[in-house]
């Protein structure tokens, strides 16, 4: 069984931690600036939470960072190839039968 050290965090977790971090605040001082609990930031910081999309914007907003900073670039590209994958143009589409 791994240890927790030895855990790969998710790239929210990972980025949150190192912005908090750079900006020189502790995550009591962060929880009260983004005004949610210390509990859960030490939950998503460890990568036992995934935070809503309103904890995000909180945090961005309390770290004075854009939010477009959290986002994972794997992600970002699945999104895209999967949106343009999932359309079918006007020509690929089944044609109606006359009655």
């Amino acid at each position: 069984m791994p240890r927790r050290s030895q855990k790969t965090l998710p790239p929210f977790a990972v980025k949150l931690k190192a912005i908090r971090e750079a900006s020189g605040l502790t995550q009591q001082q962060l929880a009260e600036r983004a005004g949610i609990h210390l509990g859960g930031l030490f939950k998503i910081e460890q990568g036992l939470r995934q935070p809503s999309w309103e904890t995000v914007q909180r945090l961005a907003n309390a770290l004075d960072v854009d939010y477009g900073v959290f986002a994972d670039p794997k992600l970002a590209r699945q999104s895209k190839t999967a949106a343009v994958k999932g359309k079918r143009r006007r020509s690929q589409l089944p044609k109606e039968r006359p009655l």
